[in-house]
């Protein structure tokens, strides 16, 4: 009696209620060894070196380059199909501690042998701890870090500085602030820091890229005029037409922990520096493994991609006036690739309270938050309604009432009101120092 399914068969997705459909099972891929990091000169523990760009021993200074073979956009791609997904490579390569955050739920992974752990997202010291498994998908391309901690520190005083808002003291501080980090890569913090010796952690974090071919058919009702004699006359007519757009590498946040808004602004990532991953590029570095599942993140750029479909589509027209506008669209030559982007993440403290900043670990761009001045912005307001007051009913007092009067308190009213508007925009501007 025959067997079903037959052997070597799966079951997969049905998109038909109560039919089974079962494709050819994938082949198992073992997990590779993992690798573990000795110095064969002294038989030291070795580091990712940013510096350098290589594995650096910890103990006697022995360095190794890393590989370099980098690959860009030609990284290989995967098709959207259950075969894929069971036929890429899964673990880390390399033992790892496991680090989940009991104050922010975040998740990273850091060395076995880093015996001090925080979370690198708001820099709380109360972790619990395990083995990192083995089984999660791997990643199958990294961009290397391109800075090292020092010219991070000084791009973090540059930016901190160069906003007027910021308070005097924490300026100050900035720029006496000759402190550098360990050029390696391996130092930790258990709190956020004050500012002085706020470290920064680097840290690999996930990321998907997706491509794919756009086609659309649009069809909408285009306002027309027409005149005849002296009138004019404005009628309605239908127009339809095609458009077909490739996208290239979308990039989608795999992290749940990291404010999206900071992430955009540390855009755009090299991604012509692509490598294929090696667990050496992650020696003595902290990674953090994808929460943001691909379907997820696929159905965010899809969202993208429509949206920026029926701008484009809607530019087509030969009228800007439409109504009625639909549009329908399809994808072809879908696929994603599973990355990791290299950034810098810092917490500190000012006034009791915690900011995170955040670098990209290619140009040095920094995005995060700044405390603001709010005895600063009283003080101005506090002048500019003096000043103000001073114009508007001084003139009343001490001067008879006549035109020169009058237009001194005009302009005292008039710059009551800009003072007005200005202070709408410091606060505006405060809270998105203090709030992003």
């Amino acid at each position: 009696m025959n067997t079903f399914p037959p052997p070597g068969f799966t079951r997969t997705h049905s998109a038909i209620p109560g039919i089974e459909v079962y494709m050819p099972a994938a082949e198992k891929v073992e997990h590779q060894e993992v690798v573990l990091f000795r110095c064969p000169q002294c038989g030291g523990d070795r580091a990712y070196n940013l510096a350098e760009r290589g594995l650096t021993c910890t103990s006697c200074g022995y360095h190794e380059p890393a590989p370099q073979a980098a690959v860009g956009r030609q990284a290989q791609s995967f098709e959207f199909t259950g075969e894929t997904m069971e036929r890429v490579a899964h673990g880390w390569g390399e033992a790892r501690t496991d680090i989940t955050c009991q104050q922010c739920g975040g998740r990273s992974t850091a060395p076995a042998k880093m015996l001090t752990h925080a979370c690198p997202f708001c820099g709380s010291h109360k972790v619990v701890q395990r083995a990192a498994p083995q089984d999660v998908l791997r990643p199958r391309f990294l961009a290397p870090f391109q800075i090292d901690a020092e010219t991070c520190q000084r791009q973090f005083q540059t930016w901190l500085r160069g906003h007027w808002l910021v308070p005097a003291g924490l300026r100050r501080k900035a720029q006496a602030s000759g402190e550098s980090l360990s050029l390696l890569a391996n130092v930790s913090f258990s709190r956020p820091r004050p500012y002085s010796d706020a470290p920064f952690t680097p840290l690999y974090l996930p990321f998907w890229t997706f491509s794919a071919d756009a086609h659309a058919h649009w069809r909408a009702e285009v306002r027309k005029q027409r005149r005849v004699g002296n009138k004019t006359y404005f009628y309605w007519t239908w127009e339809q037409g095609r458009l077909r757009q490739s996208f290239r590498d979308l990039l989608a946040s795999g992290s749940a922990h990291v404010n999206p808004r900071f992430l955009h602004r540390l855009y755009p990532f090299d991604l012509e520096a692509l490598t294929p991953y090696a667990p050496a590029y992650l020696a003595g570095l902290r990674a953090q493994a994808y929460e943001t599942p691909l379907d997820e993140a696929w159905d965010k750029a899809r969202n993208f991609m429509r949206a920026e479909m029926r701008r484009r589509c809607q530019q087509q027209p030969s009228g800007p006036t439409i109504r009625n506008f639909a549009i329908t669209l399809d994808y072809s030559d879908e696929s994603w690739r599973y990355i990791l982007l290299p950034i810098f993440l810092a917490t500190y403290t000012f006034n009791n309270r915690v900011y995170q900043v955040l670098i990209n670990g290619q140009t040095g761009k920094v995005a995060g938050q700044r405390p603001a001045d709010w005895h600063k912005i009283g003080l101005i307001a506090l002048i500019w309604l003096l000043l103000s007051g001073m114009l508007i009913f001084l003139p009343q007092i001490f001067l008879t009432p006549d035109t020169l009067a009058a237009l001194i308190a005009a302009a005292g009213f008039f710059l009551l009101v800009a003072g007005f508007i200005l202070l709408l925009f410091l606060i505006f501007t405060a809270l998105r120092m203090d709030d992003d």
